[in-house]
């Protein structure tokens, strides 16, 4: 049993990371956990998407056997995007609305990335509440059409890319000490993608090639945006990270639709 749980200590601590929700009493972690190397906790962010996104399908599957195709797209989807937010306490949401919050307020994109607040009980303005309702619908919309037209495998493809693109963006600077914020071998960059990749196939077989076109875009936002964060702001945090993600799962979902959606 001690071997099992030393096994899934990355897991776990990936879990911990990006969500909120406790796992189950025998994936504690232990004393020990900060030992854990920081690669290994990072290359299962994939694998904890792939694991939500899963939920998210037998959610729909579930929905669709009992009460049909007429109202389980719409009922999977609100349940879905209700339980994203509870996971990650709305932090992911916030730190979106910040940031068009301080672009409508008139803020260079540096500062508005350097201030992103991921509160989500702090008080919005007007344009702060309409941007939070705006992005929640997007999200239904989407969910509901691609479990209505048959593509619902794309949630688990749209959370791989999501979290993927976190651990790759956790490989970045620091921007409060401009040191790396975990440290990591040379070749972590490359095996994030990999991973990311094998889930994607995994997951992804009933509509190849779209997640790999979606993967290959999202390499290349990532790639920018990182560049962009260590060129103009000096680094990232785990706000940043947190907010990039949320965009890319936005993103993997407008894919998706393009690709999938007849």
């Amino acid at each position: 049993m001690n071997n099992l749980k030393y096994s899934l200590a990355p897991f776990a601590k990936a879990w911990d990371m990006l969500l909120d929700i406790h796992l189950p009493e025998n994936f504690d972690l232990d004393d020990n956990s900060d030992n854990l190397a920081s690669d290994k906790v990072l290359l299962h962010f994939p694998i904890v998407g792939a694991c939500v996104g899963i939920v998210a399908y037998l959610i729909s599957w579930l929905l669709l056997t009992i009460l049909g195709s007429t109202t389980a797209p719409y009922l999977s989807a609100i349940i879905i995007a209700i339980g994203l937010e509870f996971a990650t306490s709305g932090r992911n949401l916030s730190s979106f609305t910040s940031f068009f919050e301080s672009k409508i307020s008139g803020h260079k994109t540096p500062q508005c990335l350097a201030y992103l607040d991921d509160d989500f009980s702090v008080n919005r303005n007007p344009m702060g509440m309409l941007i939070i309702i705006s992005s929640f619908l997007f999200r239904i919309f989407c969910f509901s059409l691609l479990i209505q037209t048959g593509n619902r495998s794309w949630l688990i493809i749209t959370l791989i890319l999501s979290y993927g693109s976190q651990g790759y963006l956790a490989s970045g600077t620091d921007l409060r000490s401009g040191e790396p914020l975990f440290d990591l071998p040379f070749k972590f960059t490359r095996n994030i993608w990999i991973v990311t990749a094998v889930a994607l196939f995994i997951f992804g077989l009933t509509s190849l090639p779209a997640p790999f076109i979606a993967l290959a875009l999202v390499i290349f936002l990532s790639f920018k945006f990182k560049k962009y964060a260590e060129g103009n702001l000096g680094g990232l945090t785990g706000v940043i990270i947190g907010f990039a993600g949320y965009c890319v799962e936005l993103i993997a979902l407008l894919t998706g639709i393009a690709l999938l959606v007849r």
